[in-house]
């Protein structure tokens, strides 16, 4: 939570790059890809913690946030500028969830 409102794109803040400092304080690393975190874990169930994807356009990992466990989750959003918490379901195209741990 501690990183919500950071203007997307600064300090590299895109969604993977959210994702993966967000993993790296917790001594996680992460590449920033989408795609490639998506082969990272294995599936879960989109609990918190999880990192949850997107195939926003139909030609393959797009997107990628942090699950809440409350059927939220906070990710860097091009359409906002910024991190934000957000439905799940309010970007288009989820693909699942994975557990990184």
């Amino acid at each position: 939570y501690t990183y919500i409102g950071a203007p997307y794109g600064v300090g590299g803040l895109d969604c993977s790059g959210f994702t993966s400092a967000v993993y790296a304080d917790l001594g996680v690393y992460l590449t920033d890809s989408p795609a490639a975190q998506y082969a990272f874990g294995t599936p879960a169930a989109a609990e918190a913690g999880d990192l949850v994807f997107f195939d926003e356009y139909g030609y393959g990992i797009s997107h990628v946030g942090i699950a809440t466990g409350y059927g939220t989750m906070i990710h860097s959003s091009i359409y906002y500028g910024a991190v934000v918490e957000a439905p799940i379901d309010s970007v288009p195209g989820y693909v699942g969830a994975v557990d990184v741990y």
